[in-house]
């Protein structure tokens, strides 16, 4: 939830209740652990902050907290759960299929799942009935910022030849790639993350955010894109280059390799997990 000063009209996430940082951690909505509280940054200067599971990997956003999220915040948070749950700062924990009954941890009323697009991305989450809030996946907050996509059939043809079985980026069951590619559990489709969109939405993450840290003029963000482009497709050569992505047949990528663990997106998030980590300024 995030902080306020009591000062009205300073947009979305001003308008949430205030929530001092000695509240109790809240509940996972849905493995029921203690989530982890982090400050991030909101827009016109303010503080919030975001709870999230270490343990299954969710996040709930109070209010409109998603929609407040600045640029550097989402970077931040692509970058806190992409990798090891270590780097979030808890015990690792492997994750385990979710069960379908998900309360808020305000009210303790069953969420509803419903349905957003982003782009060409449809997505779920969990919302509370009260608007206390929304609960999503990793994966599900992935689809809503546009980095991931389904698998085209090409890719799927290329990756049941290579691989009989892969984890659910969504919930991390086992997804028997003989008998399809919808995960039996939660019945998430087998993603890719989007190399394409996420150089973009780096590139656009990353100068936007200086933009505003830096109080620069709109015109001169085409610019700040340019370079910041450069500096990605540089990184994205060399992970290209070490192995950290396979190339389907018709030039498609397919996030996995020498480092593949199983899950489409969580092989591919280390490389991007350390770039954002290492290169960050």
């Amino acid at each position: 939830m995030s902080k306020s000063d009591g000062k009205p009209g300073l947009g979305p996430i001003a308008a949430t209740a205030a929530r001092g940082s000695a509240d109790p951690l809240l509940a996972c909505p849905s493995c029921r652990e203690p989530m982890t509280r982090r400050e991030v940054a909101g827009h016109y200067g303010r503080s919030g902050e975001i709870d999230f599971c270490a343990t299954c990997r969710g996040l709930w956003f109070d209010g409109q907290e998603l929609l407040a999220l600045t640029p550097g915040a989402t970077l931040e948070l692509v970058a806190l759960l992409g990798g090891d749950p270590e780097a979030a700062g808890e015990a690792a924990a492997p994750r385990r299929p979710r069960g379908g009954h998900r309360v808020c941890p305000r009210c303790g009323k069953a969420l509803r799942l419903s349905h957003d697009r982003q782009r060409a991305t449809r997505f779920a989450y969990h919302r509370c009935p009260e608007g206390h809030g929304r609960f999503l996946t990793y994966f599900q907050f992935l689809q809503a910022k546009g980095l991931v996509r389904e698998l085209a059939g090409r890719e799927l043809a290329a990756l049941v030849e290579a691989v009989r079985q892969i984890r659910c980026s969504n919930c991390g069951a086992p997804v028997d790639l003989a008998t399809g590619a919808v995960c039996s559990y939660c019945q998430t489709p087998a993603a890719v993350l989007d190399p394409t969109a996420m150089e973009e939405a780096l590139a656009e993450l990353r100068a936007a955010e200086e933009a505003r840290r830096n109080k620069l003029p709109d015109p001169t963000l085409p610019l700040q894109l340019a370079i910041e482009r450069l500096r990605i497709d540089r990184t994205f050569s060399d992970i290209r280059r070490d192995g950290g992505w396979l190339a389907s047949g018709d030039g498609d990528w397919l996030s996995f390799g020498g480092s593949f663990t199983g899950d489409l997106v969580f092989s591919a998030l280390g490389a991007i997990q350390r770039w954002l980590t290492g290169r960050r300024g």
